[in-house]
């Protein structure tokens, strides 16, 4: 929830999906000050926990402010309706926030000299071919509707049992909608299709192949936890943006 009452005289509002995605974009604005690029950011603008992706939105729906979003696995035409509807928000360039700290060339340089270590590099390059395939099938699966299929009243299977439904016709549409959704075929066909697609992306794997929130999670934080010692997702960020707990 925005609270309006934190804003002084002159500042504009960024509302972000979480309070990670808050700490991180403060740290970039940080850094930014320090090396002339602007100044004294925090007097004209201040940035809260938007409570996530629809939060983020519903606050653009009721005010005059700016958002600011992941791209996830959304789709070109996706994001462009998006920001035609919402001409205030801002979409991320890649997947996650996190995907800012998973490639070892960034990381590298968000640790202090002391901490870094070829073996964080060579432990990362080591599974990040299987990540790409896990992003290339996590987006074919977004496309074909994966986040959505078991949620709300139209999902499975509420959309059979939560009222009743006693239309033939009707029950073979919703049951055919969800077969397709399950293809398995289809599905691989099309997994192996984006799959080549982000082989040839390669070079930009850590930023648009990726699932960085996962990846930075599963990967990352436990190579950093084998090097230097058992901490959370969330104390590592705040030591690779150098932000207070």
């Amino acid at each position: 929830m925005v609270d309006w009452t934190r804003l002084r005289p002159g500042q504009r509002l960024l509302v972000v999906e979480g309070d990670t995605d808050r700490k991180i974009i403060e740290a970039f604005l940080r850094a930014g000050e320090k090396l002339g690029h602007w100044r004294s950011w925090s007097a004209v603008l201040d940035i809260q926990d938007g409570g996530g992706f629809k939060g983020v939105l519903s606050e653009l729906e009721k005010t005059t402010v700016w958002g600011l979003i992941d791209r996830d696995w959304k789709s070109d035409t996706e994001i462009h309706d998006l920001t035609n509807r919402y001409p205030n928000l801002l979409v991320l360039p890649r997947v996650t926030i996190e995907n800012y700290c998973i490639d070892p060339v960034d990381l590298e340089k968000l640790l202090p000299p002391n901490r870094q270590n070829p073996a964080i590099k060579a432990g990362i390059e080591a599974v990040v071919e299987s990540w790409i395939q896990h992003g290339a099938l996590s987006k074919v699966l977004y496309e074909n509707g994966a986040h959505y299929f078991c949620r709300g009243a139209a999902g499975y299977p509420n959309a059979l049992i939560d009222m009743p439904v006693t239309d033939e016709a009707r029950i073979r549409a919703i049951l055919l909608d969800w077969h397709r959704q399950l293809d398995p075929e289809k599905t691989l066909a099309a997994y192996q299709k984006m799959r080549n697609v982000f082989q040839n992306f390669s070079s930009q794997a850590f930023s648009i192949c990726i699932d960085g929130k996962k990846f930075f999670n599963e990967v990352v934080v436990q190579i950093l936890n084998r090097e230097f010692g058992q901490q959370e997702s969330k104390a590592w960020i705040s030591e690779l943006f150098q932000l207070e707990n």
